[in-house]
């Protein structure tokens, strides 16, 4: 509070090289310059607020480089030159707050990574460009405290505090900010003080403060609110123990601007309720998507228990466009498909052939021998059961545990089913395991004769498996033309 014009040098002021601090507040100093900070290597703590300063020259501290608080608020700066503070590395507190100074350089605080305070208020151009928010506090990762109040700052671009994670508090006050993605506070895990008062905010919702888990205190008053239903959150947030509202209890603090039957009314006393905010549409479309799930469920269930019986359909379908089980006479390429595991081939090869197609002449279809390779199995399993006069199924538990078998006994099955009569032969090798039926083997177990394979009564297994194949009076015969294919190691899943 003297009439000083300029900063005298302590080199020139025969002042100790061992001074630390030095305070020049409300004087009338003009500019500084690198010349007139000389001799004053030890200092730690400058206080320059409220002079005239208009004007900083390049390096200007580089003789003061262990300055840990630089106070230069209540001036006339508009400009900082590059690399101004780049040799201030052990800075901690740095206050501009009250000048005029445009963010025309991006990197001006780059190098102060140790920086824990940081006054830039009441700069009212400051703010506007958005780029430069995005990207001028990003090396700043040990900032615990961030001024912003009245800086022109319209929006908070996402970025913006990707890098100051250790931010505690954040005071963006006397701007004109109306709202804000969620994204932008989510580094701020560690905010615990947020200030948005005088901004231009009308509705908060769940989502604006979502990110901010450690928040303790927010200032939200003197904002043109409307008053509607989308306020409700807000209202219910205000009576959170873990959350202090600043002049939440002032009548003028939180007023409704809107509407205009509301002006005035403090926001706590605006009448709304949760009843008066659930409208007939919501509750239209909550029934609505309520029972659009249930049916959907159903539908879900149906089609995952008729999933074979689609699947046999579509390539039924799709086999029958290509005509290759056109037979309206009613005559089968095979007499039987053998629907087997592919752990249960030996006994197949060893006892079934022999007996069928050396000895009864039968025509049997086998996956490993008669399918052609390099078509869908699916499809080779429908045209196997549409081109014999019966489906034989091997059962074992093998057989029972494996998918592409147990489509073959659903698709025989169904097959049975829509054609109403008797075209399939269950020839059961071993006792299956409750815990291997599923609902159509439990079924066919419980409700249809089966022929069980014992090594001691082969004569009668046999007699009784050939008059099962024998085909009805009328009938005819089997086709006996060639059956393009080849051999094939097996199924997937057999």
């Amino acid at each position: 509070m003297n009439r000083f014009v300029t900063l005298g040098s302590a080199t020139r002021l025969g002042i100790s090289p061992g001074l630390s601090s030095l305070s020049m507040t409300k004087n009338s100093i003009m500019k500084i310059t690198q010349e007139s900070l000389l001799g004053y290597d030890n200092l730690t703590m400058l206080r320059l607020t409220g002079n005239n300063i208009g004007k900083i020259s390049p390096n200007v501290f580089v003789p003061t480089p262990r300055l840990k608080v630089l106070q230069l608020s209540d001036n006339k700066i508009q400009y900082i030159p590059p690399g101004t503070f780049d040799t201030l590395t052990d800075l901690i507190a740095l206050q501009l707050r009250r000048n005029f100074i445009q963010p025309n350089n991006p990197s001006i605080f780059q190098r102060l990574q140790r920086l824990k305070q940081l006054d830039i208020s009441q700069n009212s151009f400051f703010g506007r460009n958005l780029s430069t928010l995005r990207s001028i506090f990003q090396n700043m990762t040990n900032l615990e405290l961030l001024m912003l109040h009245t800086c022109g700052i319209e929006a908070l671009p996402v970025g913006m505090f990707w890098n100051t994670t250790q931010l505690k508090t954040l005071g963006i006050s006397g701007n004109a900010i109306k709202s804000w993605s969620p994204d932008v506070f989510a580094p701020l895990q560690h905010l615990e003080k947020l200030l948005l008062s005088r901004n231009k905010i009308v509705s908060v919702n769940v989502a604006s403060f979502s990110r901010l888990t450690s928040l303790r205190q927010l200032d939200l008053s003197q904002n043109p609110f409307a008053c509607n239903c989308d306020l409700m959150w807000f209202l219910e947030y205000v009576h959170n123990d873990n959350i202090y509202i600043v002049n939440v209890g002032d009548a003028s603090a939180y007023a409704c601007a809107s509407p205009e039957s509301l002006q005035g009314v403090t926001i706590l006393r605006a009448g709304l309720s949760p009843a008066d905010c659930v409208s007939h549409t919501d509750i239209v479309v909550t029934w609505s998507t309520a029972a659009v799930i249930f049916l959907s469920a159903i539908v879900f269930a149906l089609v995952y228990r008729g999933r074979w019986y689609i699947r046999y359909y579509i390539f039924l379908i799709r086999s029958r466009r290509r005509r290759h089980l056109d037979r309206a006479d009613g005559s089968y390429v095979y007499d039987a498909f053998v629907a087997h595991n592919s752990n249960d081939a030996s006994w197949v090869v060893k006892h079934l052939l022999p007996r069928l197609e050396t000895e009864g002449r039968y025509r049997l279809c086998l996956h490993q021998r008669d399918w052609p390779i390099g078509r869908e199995i699916s499809e080779n399993i429908v045209e196997s059961i549409e081109a014999s006069r019966k489906v034989i199924v091997v059962l074992s538990n093998n057989f029972a545990q494996s998918q592409w078998c147990r489509m073959e006994l659903e698709m025989a099955n169904h097959r049975r089913l829509s054609n109403w009569r008797n075209s399939l032969v269950l020839v059961l090798l071993e006792t299956i395991s409750p815990e291997n039926q599923n609902a159509t083997l439990r079924s066919l177990l419980t409700t249809h004769t089966y022929l069980e394979w014992k090594e001691r009564a082969q004569g009668k297994f046999w007699s009784a498996l050939r008059k099962a194949l024998r085909p009805p009076k009328g009938a005819p015969p089997t086709e006996m033309r060639s059956v393009q294919g080849g051999t094939v190691a097996g199924r997937r899943g057999q």
